[in-house]
C-alpha cells in the first residue's frame, strides 16, 4: 500500500512539473522619464529590459525550465539608475511556493517600484 501511493505521488509530480508553462513580467513605466535599461533577476537568471518610454509598458517571457527553481522559495528583483545616480529597486519573494505564478507586474516609479 505504502508503494503505490509513494507512486501516486510521484506521478502526480512529474504532471505538474512538466504542465509548467512560460510565466510573463510585464514591466510598466509609470514615471514621467525613458528607462534606459533595466536590469531584471529571476531567481539567479539576469534578463535586461533596454528602453522602456514613460508610460509605457514592456513584456518579458521566461520559460519556465530557462531558471533554476528550488523546492522552497521564488524571487524577483529588478533595479536601474535614476538620472540622479541613485538607484530604483524592486523586490519579489514568495517563501515556500517554489514555483512562479502565471504574471507577476513591475510598476516602475519616479523613486521606487512595485513589483506584484
Amino acid at each position: 500500500m505504502k508503494h503505490i501511493f509513494f507512486i501516486v505521488l510521484l506521478f502526480s509530480s512529474l504532471l505538474i512539473y512538466c504542465n509548467k508553462k512560460d510565466f510573463k513580467i510585464i514591466i510598466e513605466n509609470k514615471s514621467d522619464e525613458t528607462i534606459n535599461s533595466l536590469i531584471l533577476n529571476v531567481q539567479d537568471k539576469t534578463f535586461k529590459v533596454d528602453k522602456i518610454g514613460a508610460s509605457k509598458r514592456s513584456i518579458i517571457i521566461i520559460p519556465f525550465n530557462s531558471i533554476n527553481i528550488n523546492a522552497h522559495d521564488f524571487r524577483i528583483e529588478s533595479r536601474f539608475n535614476l538620472k540622479d545616480g541613485k538607484l530604483n529597486k524592486g523586490f519579489y519573494y514568495s517563501d515556500l511556493s517554489g514555483t512562479p505564478n502565471s504574471k507577476y507586474v513591475i510598476e516602475v516609479y519616479d523613486t521606487n517600484t512595485v513589483i506584484k
